[in-house]
């Protein structure tokens, strides 16, 4: 009940604004709040069962810098005559503070992300030892001087069941019993070579082993259903893992540049989206035959989309592809419908791909990889970075494309020509940044060019922006010394300060009486040369056509 509440708060809080006091200096550091006492400020929850108080944030004098000295949050508080327990801190509740020391009660069952984060002067946080949290949050002591004070040490416990850290280099480290949640870091860079994790801990928290170089060996058992994000990445002695049966999740760059050589997925795993990447040891995945979300054929893992829409014949995501296998040219299966995030991350023996029909390529799904061409029809959507520095790649189809993300073509210096769709909607943030391009033609719908999409494009020598593209971004075309022209049609119409920021040599042919015509003609220096008229009576045409969509 308690984790619902504080996700519906979360939310809440995304949605306010910070509340302003009476006073021109004292300034509420809150968000949402239902109660002020004592300058700290409360959301209120109550039921039939319950009544208790989280702390979301306090006042703060914003003309004093100094330290604010020593807080001692109270057990309860008093509000319209009902009394509360005070149970939880809220997520950044005293981000930014500047007390010195602060005193929490023996109630508090709730720690939220970042809670004490950048407290520059805070040295001390007294946490009751009987205190039994159900959240303990992502970076709470981050960047505070107590969080030193933690690190300097060999293990600490918050509270009777949090392990906060362990930087200590035992050949086997056995969590305690009474341990039952891992703060997010709690072994970072530790020399521990081996670790038992207790039948209690059901969450391995995000980074929890990471860059434990002497790890070799790590057995995770049944009682663990998620193992979040980067938990073992950068473990670089370590070789064998076993997950238990009861995993389910395994997060982002997990295992990403460690030395493991096979690993066996039981039947409640449904989802290692980017969970090997660098793992160019990997040699062997198995899958548990009861299973229904992965699929496996000895090369690459499939998640199964009837998992999550049932009766729907939709096809497959290509989750993972093994880097040893991944070498040459490789037909994708006929039922995959989409590569999914990292699946062909740093392949460097890669050469071509050729795909049946695909729907999507995820984000950072070739990134540093060394392929050369991609073959597939009726592609949609490039997330970001998708082939982010693939430096080989020169042979892509996107005629069919109507969404380019952010990066998803960054440092391809390989890449000379593109043919863009005529429904292209999206061209991301530096999604053609240092590409070999000499020529683009872009149509569109309604298109946007995002801020930086073509910068640093050596080679780039003209540029065609058609009816159909709408919003030229920022820096859109810097540093193309080789940049000579660029038409910009009527439909052009929003641009971004700098949007040709670098173009001091280019030609522009433009429109009489367009908007474009207006802009660079009003608000730059640049050269102009005017290659039709934008009539009167044809912008009355236009204006009923977009009007009643004729």
């Amino acid at each position: 009940m308690k984790k619902i509440l504080s996700v519906a708060l979360v939310l809440i809080m995304m949605l306010s604004v910070f509340s302003i006091t009476a006073s021109a200096e004292a300034v509420v550091m809150a968000g949402y709040y239902d109660a002020e006492i004592n300058d700290l400020y409360y959301v209120i929850y109550e039921g039939e069962d319950y009544a208790e108080a989280y702390v979301v944030g306090y006042e703060a004098d914003l003309d004093n810098i100094e330290p604010a000295g020593a807080l001692t949050i109270p057990e309860t508080v008093t509000y319209q005559g009902n009394e509360y327990t005070v149970t939880g801190v809220e997520s950044e509740a005293f981000y930014q503070s500047l007390f010195t020391s602060i005193t929490l009660p023996d109630t508090i069952n709730y720690m939220g992300d970042y809670a004490f984060s950048t407290c520059d002067y805070l040295e001390n946080v007294v946490i009751p030892e009987d205190c039994h949290f159900d959240y303990f949050g992502y970076g709470v002591f981050t960047t505070t001087p107590f969080e030193a004070e933690i690190y300097s040490k060999d293990e600490t416990f918050f509270g009777e069941n949090v392990l906060y850290s362990y930087i200590g280099n035992a050949d086997e480290y056995v969590i305690p019993e009474e341990i039952d949640i891992l703060a997010n870091n709690c072994f970072f860079m530790s020399g521990v070579k081996s670790v038992v994790i207790n039948d209690n801990i059901t969450e391995i928290a995000p980074y929890a082993f990471a860059s434990c170089r002497n790890l070799t060996t790590v057995d995770i058992p049944d009682n663990v259903e998620y193992i979040y994000d980067g938990a073992f990445k950068d473990c670089t002695s370590l070789e064998t893992i076993t997950l238990g049966e009861g995993v389910a999740y395994i997060g982002l760059d997990c295992f990403a540049n460690t030395k493991i050589k096979s690993i066996h997925l039981g039947q409640a795993v449904y989802s290692v989206f980017g969970a090997f990447r660098n793992c160019n040891t990997l040699e062997t995945i198995t899958i548990d035959a009861g299973n229904t979300a992965l699929i496996t054929d000895g090369e690459a893992i499939y998640f199964n989309t009837s998992f999550y829409f049932e009766d729907v014949d939709a096809g497959d995501i290509l989750v993972y592809y093994l880097p040893s296998k991944a070498q040459g040219k490789i037909t994708l299966k006929s039922d995959v419908m989409m590569i999914g995030a990292y699946a062909f991350y740093g392949c460097k023996d890669l050469k071509e791909v050729l795909a049946e029909k695909i729907y999507a390529v995820d984000t950072d799904a070739f990134r540093n990889s060394s392929i050369e061409k991609f073959t597939a029809s009726d592609i949609m959507m490039i997330w970001d970075g998708a082939f982010k520095n693939c430096k080989n790649l020169k042979d892509i189809d996107i005629t069919t494309v109507n969404t380019i993300s952010a990066g998803a073509f960054e440092n391809c210096t390989a890449l000379t020509d593109v043919e863009f769709s005529k429904d292209i909607y999206e061209i991301g943030a530096q999604a053609f940044a240092n590409t070999g391009l000499t020529d683009v033609v872009i149509n569109g719908d309604d298109c946007f060019i995002e801020e930086g999409a073509f910068m640093n494009c050596e080679n780039l020598e003209s540029v065609r922006l058609e009816d159909g593209v709408y919003y030229v971004g920022m820096n859109a075309f810097l540093n193309c010394p080789e940049l000579q022209k660029i038409y910009l049609a009527k439909s052009v119409k929003v641009f971004e300060d700098n949007a040709f920021n670098g173009c001091d040599n280019v030609t522009f042919e433009l429109i009489k009486n367009t908007t474009a015509y207006k802009y660079i003609k009003n608000n730059t220096d640049f050269n102009i040369k005017v290659v039709g008229n934008y009539s009167l009576w044809q912008r009355i045409l236009d204006f009923f056509r977009s009007l009643f969509g004729f």
